[in-house]
């Protein structure tokens, strides 16, 4: 018997009168990642319903329903991912669970797929049948009122990361109504000179805002505006910019993957990918898991997103670092030749395995009865 079957035996036992607390989840041994509380070492979660109960190195597995050995995994917060298309009917939009919580993403922010005089339906569309938190860049668009835009703001307030102004053009409207609302920018707008402290620049690794000049130098304005506090996401990595970019020095505040349909085909632009893209170019693993946890919580100034916490929601994901050789592509058709892959295991949102790849919540076959017992 492996340790983890002896693990959910255990935590199958009956639970004695007086022994609380009852965790309904128990995951033990994990190499615990969260940037947002500097805390990294092996520690046991304790979940109860929809929330984290306990954190701490050594917990008992006779108080848990389930206990699941995490000994050969990295455990982080759920992951975020900036910016996806989630709205189904809109042209190159995805399902945000059929791609997001296979990479751990428990919450991916929708990308000005609609604006105010839209939203509310679209919204819904991208909740059916949904598991990931599903927040939504407001789209300034031209043709929206400044009225209709902050009271949707307001009515959603939940629901809005933040106001989308894609192109310079954009950028004056789309600052006024973001400081109207209180929320954040973001903006794909090469031009940095003009942008203000807490406003997020995109599509930094991509051909239309990039990082670098024609001779593959760094610019020299992204460094004051990142002195200024204009945040960088990565938006999607084309490896000509990243990776003279990062040789110099200039790492993303935020990762993202801009998933479309087109890239969740070529090249497998979900998160696992885009981060292993990334740590093959020379980021750590910590310091790439920091930009889709606690750093992403900040730029969107959602500090309740992105950390595990006692009382808090209990997203996670069990990650592993697998070595050996292996190749990405970007969409400029060129190969990046690696040797690191992050690969997710599982992913809980509130409290719930939305994906289970290993199958570390389920008993071994030939320890299980008949499957007329199959419920």
């Amino acid at each position: 018997m492996t340790r983890r079957e002896a693990l959910l035996l255990v935590g199958a036992a009956p639970i004695l009168s007086g022994q609380e607390p009852i965790y309904d989840l128990l995951i033990k041994h994990g190499d615990l990642l969260d940037p947002a509380s500097n805390r990294r070492g092996r520690f046991d979660i304790g979940v109860i319903g929809k929330n984290i109960a306990r954190i701490a190195p050594s917990l008992p597995a006779s108080r848990s329903r389930l206990t699941i050995d995490a000994g050969e995994y990295m455990v982080t917060p759920g992951l975020i991912d900036l910016r996806a298309r989630c709205d189904t009917r809109i042209s190159g939009g995805v399902h945000p669970d059929h791609h997001a919580i296979r990479s751990g993403v428990t919450t991916v922010v929708d990308s000005g797929s609609a604006v105010a005089e839209t939203f509310a339906a679209a919204y819904a569309r991208m909740l059916v049948e949904t598991h990931t938190r599903v927040l939504c860049w407001l789209r300034a668009g031209e043709n929206s009122s400044s009225d209709a835009i902050t009271r949707v703001a307001k009515e959603h307030g939940d629901a809005i990361a933040g106001i989308w102004a894609p192109t310079t053009g954009d950028l004056s409207r789309g600052r006024s109504l973001a400081v109207a609302i209180g929320k954040p920018l973001l903006t794909a707008s090469p031009d940095t000179n003009s942008l203000r402290p807490g406003e997020i620049q995109t599509q930094l690794f991509a051909p239309d805002a990039s990082a670098i000049d024609a001779k593959r130098r760094l610019r020299a304005d992204l460094a004051a505006a990142r002195r200024r506090g204009v945040l960088f996401d990565s938006g999607d990595v084309w490896f000509r910019v990243a990776g003279p970019a990062m040789e110099q020095g200039f790492l993303p505040d935020t990762i993202s993957t801009n998933l479309t349909v087109q890239s969740a085909q070529l090249p497998r632009g979900d998160m696992m990918t885009t981060l292993s893209k990334l740590i093959n170019l020379g980021m750590t693993v910590p310091d790439a898991l920091a930009r889709v946890t606690s750093r992403a919580a900040a730029a969107i100034r959602r500090p309740e997103l992105g950390t595990l916490r006692e009382g808090g929601p209990a997203d996670l994901a069990l990650i592993s670092l697998e070595t050996g050789p292996c190749g990405f592509l970007d969409a400029g058709h060129t190969r990046l030749t690696g040797t690191k892959t992050l690969r997710c295991a599982l992913t809980m949102r509130a409290g719930e395995v939305v994906w289970d790849l290993d199958g570390l919540v389920s008993a071994d076959w030939q320890h299980t009865g008949p499957y007329t017992n199959f419920r």
